[in-house]
């Protein structure tokens, strides 16, 4: 070829480049988006009984025995963390701000009330993990707590 020429393909031919183009890009495009697409969701487990509850001595007792308890534990860092007194129904919540995968969250109930905690994360939820509502000593309820003693 001389210099200053131009090479000229086929019609056929140019029309056959861009349908390669096009194809690579999207092929591009399908292997980027792939592997979110092929990562299983992982099911996200029930959190651990709260490691203390204690009563919020800031606060007095309600006429009917219900009163304010403090219930921290550990649980999946980002998550919102969530506990069902099973004796009202009443649910409390909390969002673990910080992702430290620690949560404090104030809980009415009367003293030995069972309650349920279980996590949100984005759109999973865990399985429920069941407690007393009872002062803890070193992550165990209080054996004197709930026996009447």
């Amino acid at each position: 070829m001389q210099r200053g020429s131009r090479l000229v393909l086929p019609f056929w031919a140019v029309g056959h480049l861009r349908i390669r183009a096009t194809l690579a890009t999207l092929l591009a495009t399908l292997l980027a988006t792939l592997p979110c697409c092929l990562s299983p969701t992982l099911p996200l487990p029930p959190p651990d009984a709260p490691t203390s509850v204690t009563e919020d001595t800031s606060t007095t007792a309600k006429p009917d025995g219900t009163r304010r308890w403090l219930v921290r534990g550990a649980s999946t860092p980002g998550s919102i963390v969530l506990i069902r007194n099973a004796a009202t129904g009443r649910i409390f919540g909390v969002e673990d701000l910080n992702h430290d995968g620690r949560y404090t969250l104030a809980v009415e109930a009367e003293t030995c009330n069972v309650a349920e905690v279980w996590e949100l994360f984005g759109d999973v939820t865990s399985e429920r993990t069941s407690f007393l509502v009872a002062p803890t000593v070193n992550g165990e309820v209080d054996d004197t707590s709930c026996s009447g003693e």
